[in-house]
């Protein structure tokens, strides 16, 4: 319902477009002077549809006009444009008005005019593609004019401004300050400035950016996501850390570089140089830091190699600061050491798998509406929550009360890494629905697996928020992610529009017909395992979000109605076993969540669009059910 608000807002404030230059013409214009132009567009936001909307549209002075969406109303939105035109476009950064004119053949003459807010920059027009998707500009003029006769989806694309002060270092290319644009086509909260010697600072590492020079305010990683404000510019500041003197180490020649054999120093904050004896420092070698009282050490960008024992029965170390430029390190590196503060920064781009547009556009939407202050209602599962529910239908149930955000990803995904997570923004008035497949890890089983890296890759600062010490494979899966990630790289702006700013995927899916196992049998483990405590921390997370009011629900993951031997009393002692373990209420019963075998996807777990539409419906009335016997 808000975005139906939103963009009958926005099309409200639209004026008339000059008449069309001609077939595929574009001119720039800056005063309108036709008269009274009526057009009738059909308007599509995700899954809400306006048919034959009429609105008239007077003439007017364009520097009078100003998107009147408010720029928390911040999505995609796509505008059917007559027959063949589909617009998508974000009201909360720009206006657009549109004008629709028969041609011969069957041909219409479209043109579109945008207004950009205040703070935001145009970057021009293109088809098919966005321009951070690797869209052409068609052209960078504020009018467009199209002659179409056949479906075509255009792009409006514009970006927003961050400036980097180098805040006692140097901008490397020159300039007090630097300037970079971000692409605020599809993400809200863009990744920022790699380690890439944007900035340089004789004998200091670069180990965060802030929003306050002191480093008081909102602290952000190199490369991780930031929220732009609603005047579309941002300042951030480049904090620096002096680095150790050289002559508290010892090395030893390394290919190019040196490993540092010995650290010899007694400071309890520890940062290693980037040159000792003019050489890169590449690696640290076994025992260099064994039983070292270090508390805490930030490497550099230039290490790529910890070797096992490096830090060997370090018992004060409990912070380290790492670059994703490292290459080798595994449990054994820190061995009878207890970490529990892991902060990393890329220097490298976007990891280029499939896991990153699972997940990019969930965490910037959250990290987005937690920004804005808003009640969220926020879904976790694995891959059958990403192909299982139609949060939009969710949010118009819920009558747009809540930021409906789908984070489910993959069954490999921790549950205890997201609830972590989500526990330090999360309070009174919103909600999380819990929608676990079968697996291990769905339940919060405290492990990292190769695919938690490629997930988290899209956001490291999420590690601020979690105790690494209570997760088991943590460096052990990561040599493996880094290599891979290492040859496998895109840019940070590039996004699949297979995800909705809700989270859920939203393409066509087709059936395939195959037959799967029984459901119970898998359930039931998890139930023993429940009721034995093997799930203790994550029992703590939820214990610790429901005491600051955070209402915390239970539905079972879709499941086909026609997989074999579904046991009343597994589901039945499931459900127990999560209210009385972790306190979730269960919402739904089991039957509920069944769905025909002609809506399952390519799995046991996943739903096909329809299948998620009708899973979603049953789902919508038990968390009605809930809210009204709760009250609220």
């Amino acid at each position: 319902m808000k975005k139906l608000v939103s963009l009958i807002t926005a099309l409200a404030v639209c004026v008339s477009l000059a008449s069309c230059a001609g077939d595929g013409g574009t001119t720039d214009v800056t005063k309108d002077t036709s008269t009274t132009v009526t057009t009738n567009v059909s308007t599509t936001a995700t899954s809400s549809t306006l048919s034959d909307v009429t609105t008239t549209l007077q003439t007017t002075e364009t520097s009078d006009v100003k998107p009147q969406v408010q720029y928390g109303e911040n999505e995609v939105v796509t505008l059917e444009v007559g027959k063949y035109v589909k617009l998508k476009y974000n009201p909360a950064y720009c206006s657009i008005t549109t004008n629709v004119e028969p041609s011969v053949g069957g041909r219409e003459k479209v043109s579109l005019f945008i207004i950009m807010r205040d703070g935001f920059t145009f970057d021009g027009w293109s088809q098919d593609k966005a321009i951070p998707n690797g869209g052409s500009v068609a052209t960078s003029s504020r009018t467009y004019n199209i002659s179409a006769s056949k479906d075509v989806t255009v792009w409006a694309n514009y970006s927003a401004n961050i400036i980097y002060d180098p805040n006692g270092g140097k901008v490397k290319s020159g300039g007090e300050t630097y300037n970079q644009e971000y692409s605020v086509v599809w993400f809200r909260c863009p990744n920022t400035l790699t380690a890439k010697d944007y900035f340089v600072r004789d004998g200091y590492t670069l180990v965060e950016y802030n929003t306050k020079a002191d480093g008081t305010g909102t602290a952000v990683g190199l490369g991780s996501r930031t929220v732009i404000p609603a005047e579309g510019k941002l300042t951030l500041y480049c904090i620096w850390e002096k680095q150790n003197d050289a002559a508290d180490f010892e090395t030893k020649v390394s290919g190019k570089g040196v490993a540092i054999t010995k650290y010899k120093g007694t400071a309890s904050n520890v940062v290693i140089p980037d040159t000792i004896g003019g050489k890169t420092v590449v690696a640290i070698a076994s025992g260099a830091f064994k039983g070292s009282s270090a508390e805490r050490v930030v490497l550099t960008p230039g290490i790529t190699t910890i070797e096992n024992g490096a830090f060997e029965n370090c018992k004060k170390l409990e912070t380290l600061v790492m670059f994703d430029s490292l290459m080798s390190v595994s449990s054994k590196s820190f061995s009878g050491t207890t970490i529990k503060n892991l902060r990393v920064n890329a220097a490298l781009d976007m990891y280029k798998e499939w896991t990153v547009g699972m997940i990019n556009v969930k965490l910037d939407s959250f990290l987005y509406a937690t920004s804005q202050q808003k009640d969220i209602f926020a879904i976790y599962g694995g891959s059958g929550s990403y192909y299982g529910f139609d949060c939009e239908a969710i949010d118009e149930a819920l009558d747009g009360k809540y930021e409906v955000i789908n984070l489910g990803c993959n069954a490999q995904l921790t549950a205890a890494i997201m609830f972590e997570y989500m526990s330090h923004f999360l309070g009174e008035n919103d909600i999380v629905l819990w929608a676990p497949e079968s697996g291990n890890y769905m339940f919060g089983a405290p492990y990292f697996h190769g695919r938690t890296w490629e997930f988290l890759v899209t956001y490291y600062d999420i590690f601020r928020y979690v105790d690494i010490s209570n997760y088991s494979g943590v460096f052990d899966y990561y040599a493996s992610f880094a290599s891979s990630h290492a040859q496998k790289q895109q840019s940070f702006e590039s996004f699949s529009a297979d995800v909705n700013s809700h989270g859920d995927h939203i393409n066509t899916r087709a059936h395939a017909d195959k037959t799967y196992r029984s459901y119970s049998g898998s359930y039931q483990s998890r139930v023993k395992e429940v009721l034995n405590g093997n799930y203790s921390y994550i029992e703590g997370i939820i214990e610790n979000m429901s005491k600051n009011g955070v209402k915390l629900y239970y539905t079972f993951a879709a499941m086909d109605e026609s997989a074999p031997d579904f046991d009343d009393d597994v589901f039945e002692n499931l459900a127990k076993a999560m209210e009385d373990t972790f306190g979730m209420i269960a919402i739904s019963d089991y039957k509920n969540c069944l769905v025909p075998h002609d809506c399952m996807y390519d799995s046991e777990w996943h739903l096909t669009l329809e299948g998620a539409k009708l899973r979603t419906q049953s789902l919508i009335k038990d968390i009605l059910a809930q809210i009204a016997k709760e009250g609220t």
